[in-house]
């Protein structure tokens, strides 16, 4: 067979050029969206935590079950009840009563 063009060999090289590009796009895309997951889930627990420390201290002993409706409601609704504890004046105007 007869050697390679420098046509064939350019193309070769920028092929795999390519493929390196592509693959460190995809690596660092990768990353940037697992710590923006992580910041997120981080931002969640956190949320959680206050409310574990807002509530008890502001309405008492909380039900078991009012804790389980918090840790399955969305982070929106979550987010929603931090944005309100401090001027609530019951568990009822959060949308928790047991």
């Amino acid at each position: 067979m007869v050697g390679k063009t420098y046509f064939e060999r350019g193309l070769e090289q920028g092929i795999e050029k390519g493929i390196e590009k592509g693959i460190e796009k995809g690596i660092e895309k990768g990353r940037q969206e697992g710590i923006e997951k992580g910041i997120e889930k981080g931002r969640q627990e956190e949320q959680l935590r206050l409310l574990q420390t807002w509530l008890p201290k502001k309405f008492g002993a909380i039900a078991p079950e009012t804790w389980k409706r918090l840790t399955e409601m969305s982070p929106e609704e979550r987010e929603q009840i931090t944005d309100n504890v401090l001027t609530a004046t019951s568990l009822e105007q959060l949308g928790l009563a047991p």
